[in-house]
């Protein structure tokens, strides 16, 4: 679908960012599969953003800008061991159930990148993925004037648990507290969105404890957000399954397809109470 062919739509659009974790890599069997709908629409860059080698075999992050991008009904994406969870699809779903107002539809601005983070210079103000999403959003925004931005959807941290090695736990805290807040405080600045819902989340019980220290200290982080940032909430993790725990497949950062849509559900039921408070 081209995004010329939105203008016609009212849209309330959800932001979904961060890394791997954000847009899943969730595989298993789950309950009430996600079922797409024609309410819920995604938006994805043309060019394939992601770490590449070059002729040298150096590794470098590799993305294009300006891009221009697609939109296609969301749903979940497959490989060989089967569809792919993705904690956005569940929910747009209960969104729509819940808020979504007749005539309009949601707009999933899938923004996430594998691997990314502060640290390494990708996300944060000025950096390439938070200027790539700085240009989604104002495509999406330009296209009718009834749309809206309803909800800024964070899935990222293990980037920079275990970056920035020459940092102490404090001084790692201080640097994501730092670097997150300001892409929330720009956001909302920019879009005159300053009571827009941002949710984040932990990690897998299981990637954690392997690397607590790192882990501790985002966590520390996320918290003191929850506590500084106006509408802005952490959701806690434990007992969601890994990929690993789940299939024993040996990945144990992603969360497992059930995992994601649990997390997906809880992500939901935040922004619920985020409603209920104004």
């Amino acid at each position: 679908m081209e995004i010329e062919e939105l203008r016609t739509e009212r849209l309330d659009i959800v932001i979904l960012a961060g890394q791997s974790n954000a847009y899943g890599y969730g595989l298993g069997s789950v309950v009430n599969e996600y079922k797409a709908s024609p309410d819920i629409l995604m938006m994805k860059d043309i060019y394939p953003v992601d770490y590449r080698k070059n002729e040298k075999n150096e590794e470098f992050f590799d993305y294009k800008l300006p891009t221009e991008y697609f939109v296609e009904i969301a749903h979940e994406s497959e490989n060989s061991f089967g569809k792919i969870g993705n904690l956005s699809l569940v929910f747009a779903d209960m969104y729509r159930k819940k808020f979504l107002c007749p005539g309009r539809k949601i707009l999933l601005i899938e923004s996430a990148v594998g691997g990314t983070g502060f640290a390494k210079k990708q996300w944060g103000v000025n950096e390439p993925l938070c200027l790539r999403l700085d240009d989604m959003i104002k495509s999406s925004l330009s296209l009718n004037s009834c749309n809206k931005l309803v909800a800024l959807l964070w899935h990222q941290g293990e980037h920079d648990a275990y970056e920035n090695g020459q940092m102490n736990s404090i001084e790692k805290s201080n640097f994501y507290y730092n670097r997150l807040k300001g892409v929330v405080d720009y956001l909302r600045n920019k879009y005159d969105t300053y009571d827009l819902p941002v949710i984040s989340g932990g990690f897998t019980d299981e990637w954690r404890n392997r690397n607590i220290v790192g882990c501790d200290a985002i966590y520390d982080a996320y918290h003191r957000l929850s506590e500084d940032v106006e509408d802005f909430t952490f959701i806690e993790t434990q007992g969601l399954l890994s990929n690993n725990q789940m299939i024993s497949n040996g990945d144990d950062i992603h969360f497992s397809r059930d995992a994601l849509y649990k997390l997906g559900k809880k992500y939901f039921e935040a922004y619920n109470e985020l409603r209920q408070e104004h």
